[in-house]
């Protein structure tokens, strides 16, 4: 069987280039092969640009990629503001290559096509990306992604900031982007496992989506959407629409569903503005979840993932959701918690406006308020 070993560097330090430095001191302690690839994930508050360039200084040569975040996590700990570095080595991982599109949400499908032809790598095992999702159609980044790659496991988190929706960024190789999608290709012999849970649960009345555009859910049972929604619920403040985001079931209510948050209502024509789309003609309903079914389900993605790997993971990654983080409030470390107790595998994740995952047959979907774990271990 083939090595494949990782370690992770988690940094609180308010110094951008001091954390950096702490969390790549770590990582490098924990790892005694050549470091192949590497991921970051960084809190908004400190400067991007800095981070960047000691991130190229202090990794020449290192295929990387990563984005800003509302919040890390790793084995070692939680953190609303810090730095995450995850090294990635050994001979399981045979090929590594990174590439970004540019102008995601003026054109996703040329983003695709950008950043796959920079990457290059024809027959990945595992792709990883943190693309923008700022003002940006994520569903049509990734059937670009699904249509070129059949059936390689495609995972990641969409960049975040601290709830402004404004200043997200990502990074490559030390360079920093913004409305970009990053990708970090891996050929290698290991196994990949992922799995997707959100613990909320479906509640109240069947809809159906009769009037959608895009990312735009313009009538339910054809009348304005957020008519429909107000009707339930009295208001659609954010507080509210956190603890009643929406189950979109593309398949009809017997087949899975997703999750969309409300970003936006319009009161003049009762459309919806959400992060990413719902197809005309799904099945909606409500959903709600307490504290501790939120936790359940961040348990729940990671057993779900664990279940497909053919023993003990040798790493373990996780995106979740800011709206995740914001709901649990004084309670978020509490998911770090949860996951770092089913599994001691080296570990890195972050809280971000997005998630990437498989979900069934419909291949990889772009969800809110979930949980996206990935396992792997070498052959």
């Amino acid at each position: 069987m083939r090595r494949l070993q990782f370690s992770t560097g988690h940094s609180d330090d308010p110094d951008a280039c001091d954390a950096v430095r702490e969390a790549l001191a770590q990582a490098r302690a924990g790892l005694d092969v050549a470091v192949k690839a590497a991921l970051v994930f960084v809190g908004i508050e400190y400067d991007q640009d800095e981070i960047g360039a000691e991130l190229a200084e202090l990794l020449p040569g290192v295929p990387h990629v990563g984005c800003s975040t509302d919040g890390e996590l790793s084995d070692r700990a939680f953190t609303h503001e810090g730095v995450v570095l995850f090294l990635m080595g050994g001979d399981a991982i045979e090929k590594v290559r990174v590439g970004v599109g540019m102008r995601l949400s003026e054109d996703p499908e040329a983003a695709v096509v950008e950043a796959l032809a920079q990457a290059g790598l024809e027959a990945p095992t595992l792709v990883l990306t943190a693309p923008s999702s700022l003002r940006t159609n994520l569903d049509a980044a990734m059937r670009g992604l699904r249509e070129r790659l059949p059936g390689v496991p495609i995972a990641g988190g969409a960049s975040g900031d601290a709830q402004e929706a404004e200043r997200g960024r990502e990074f490559v190789n030390g360079e920093v982007y913004e409305d970009s999608l990053p990708v970090l290709m891996i050929q290698g012999t290991f196994e990949v496992s992922m799995g997707v849970a959100s613990g909320w649960v479906p509640i109240g009345a069947d809809w159906v989506a009769t009037r959608t555009e895009g990312n735009q859910l313009l009538e339910l049972n054809g009348r304005p959407a957020l008519q429909v929604l107000h009707a339930w619920l009295g208001t659609l403040r954010r507080a509210v629409t956190l603890e009643f985001p929406l189950a979109v079931f593309p398949q009809g209510v017997d087949g899975p569903f997703y999750m969309r948050a409300v970003l936006e209502a319009d009161p003049e024509t009762g459309a919806l503005t959400l992060p990413a789309e719902v197809p005309q003609g799904s099945s909606i309903r409500l959903t709600q979840a307490s504290n501790e079914q939120v936790l359940a389900g961040a348990e729940a993605s990671l057993q779900s993932a664990l279940a497909g790997l053919s023993g003990p993971p040798d790493g373990l990654l996780v995106f979740s959701c800011a709206g995740r983080r914001w709901l649990l409030g004084t309670q978020a470390p509490q998911e770090q918690a949860t996951l770092s107790a089913v599994s001691s595998a080296p570990m890195a994740g972050f809280y971000g406006f997005a998630e990437l995952g498989p979900l069934g047959d419909l291949g990889v979907s772009v969800h809110n308020q979930t949980c996206v774990t990935v396992g792997l271990r070498a052959r």
